[in-house]
């Protein structure tokens, strides 16, 4: 039995050639299979010779059984050879499926299996040079003011009131809901905490709520959104609300005082002090914004004005696949099935698929581009201390050195015979993501500067 394997156009195709001899095995083995399954007259199932059986076998069954022995034992076959499975690895999203045929002569002697691979760059854009109109955000005073307001309004007491609620309050409510007269528990609610002006509740609620009191009982009738289960959806819902309470929020005054007591800036002296650190936090954030906004644009450029070969039908169909899986168990989980979260968020399943699909080719190519620049450019691997500063900035790891004793500990618990060579390749493999990521850093650097 053969392998080779070929990248062309959007696919990776294995192909696997069985010779006369294999063929002949397989044929027999599903021959036997097939007569043991038939049941002839002076005979037990399965005890009788083959050449009686066999003229009661069914052709199609027989054809049917050899193929998937063919195809069965050629994929055996070639993810036994490490070649073939280090490019499948390389060059394929994880779960892929490939697309099997037997093609001429159609006996079995040659198999194909064909993946759809990540995006191949045919033509890259000149990745130089690019006006990427990115301007960097500058600190001033009004930012600062604007974050110690936050602050405040973080730090903030609430404080019960007798007064009608107003706009930041929080009502605390007992809800009842109907529609034509016939109450619906899905929209009764014995206590619910409802921020006025915050909107994240049923248009036009809170401004029913709004100017009354605790204790006060009042009753309108809303539109029920069009993204609400059906029965519900675009419905007139009367609602009795109860108002249980209201407290409003009181902001402590922006002084010394509150500089040392707020919980985010650790260690402030002062309210002058408290304003030095605000105003280099948003330094660092906004130089990491521009970083990532103007690389962003520079890989969106090139993206444009590059050429991928892609099998779009195919990719298409494995990342949609695997992510509305994956959402499909997240959404189980807060008690809804997939077609309820549609309608909630009211958005079709086409649309739902179309965006997926963008958003993942869009991300596979961008990382095709950050790996056509890496190797075009040729850089040196990252030095040990990029890669502390990766684990440290990217993936919150203080100590590498010490994460790296703990996979090795952990591996050698599992396996106490294992050498030095396989307890260090786990470890390098445990710690890839952080060496790609400081590789892609590497790419960004480079595009910043070259780009205006």
């Amino acid at each position: 039995m053969e392998h080779s394997f070929e990248i062309k156009g959007g696919d990776l195709i294995v192909t696997v050639k069985n010779s006369k001899e294999e063929l002949q095995k397989y044929y027999h083995s599903a021959l036997v299979a097939c007569c043991n399954e038939v049941t002839i007259r002076g005979f037990r199932k399965g005890q009788a010779p083959l050449d009686v059986a066999s003229r009661a076998v069914n052709p199609e069954m027989l054809n049917e059984r050899f193929t998937r022995k063919i195809i069965d034992k050629s994929f055996k076959s070639y993810i036994q050879d490490d070649a073939v499975v280090a490019a499948i690895r390389e060059n394929t999203l994880n779960g892929t499926t490939p697309l099997v045929d037997l093609p001429e002569p159609r006996d079995g002697s040659i198999v194909t299996f064909s993946y759809p691979i990540k995006p191949v760059i045919t033509k890259i854009a000149d990745y130089k040079g690019i006006e990427t109109k990115v301007e960097e955000k500058k600190v001033d005073e009004k930012a600062v003011n604007d974050e110690l307001s936050r602050l405040a309004l973080n730090e903030a007491e609430l404080l019960p009131t007798t007064e009608n609620a107003k706009l930041g309050d929080i009502a605390t409510l007992e809800v009842k809901g109907s529609i034509n007269g016939i109450d619906k528990p899905e929209l009764n609610e014995k206590s619910i905490d409802l921020e006025i002006g915050a909107h994240k509740f049923v248009p036009g609620f809170e401004e029913n709520v709004k100017d009354h009191k605790a204790g006060e009982t009042v009753s309108f009738t809303v539109k029920l959104p069009s993204n609400y289960p059906d029965g519900l959806a675009d419905k007139d819902a009367l609602f009795t609300v109860k108002i249980l309470s209201v407290k409003t929020k009181k902001i402590p005054d922006l002084n010394d005082e509150f500089a040392t007591v707020q919980s985010e800036y650790a260690d402030a002296k002062d309210l002058a002090d408290l304003k030095a650190k605000i105003a280099d936090k948003l330094a660092k954030d906004y130089a990491k914004n521009f970083r990532n906004q103007k690389y962003s644009a520079a890989i969106q450029n090139i993206m444009d004005n590059s050429e991928f070969a892609i099998d779009e039908k195919n990719l298409k169909q494995t990342i949609v696949a695997a992510q509305k899986q994956a959402d499909e168990e997240k959404i189980e989980q807060q008690g809804l099935d997939f077609a309820t979260y549609l309608k909630l968020t009211g958005i079709s399943e086409a649309t739902y698929e179309n965006n997926v699909w963008i958003n993942n080719l869009n991300q596979l190519k961008a990382q095709a581009i950050a790996k056509y620049i890496h190797d075009a450019e040729k850089f040196a691997a990252p030095s040990e201390e990029e890669v502390k500063a990766t684990a440290k900035d990217f993936f919150g790891i203080e100590d590498l050195a010490k994460l790296k004793e703990n996979i090795a500990s952990s591996y050698k618990g599992q396996y106490p015979k294992a050498d030095d060579k396989a307890i260090n390749d786990f470890v390098e493999d445990r710690l890839q993501p952080i060496v790609s990521q400081a590789e892609l850093n590497q790419v960004i650097d480079f595009v910043i500067a070259n780009n205006k």
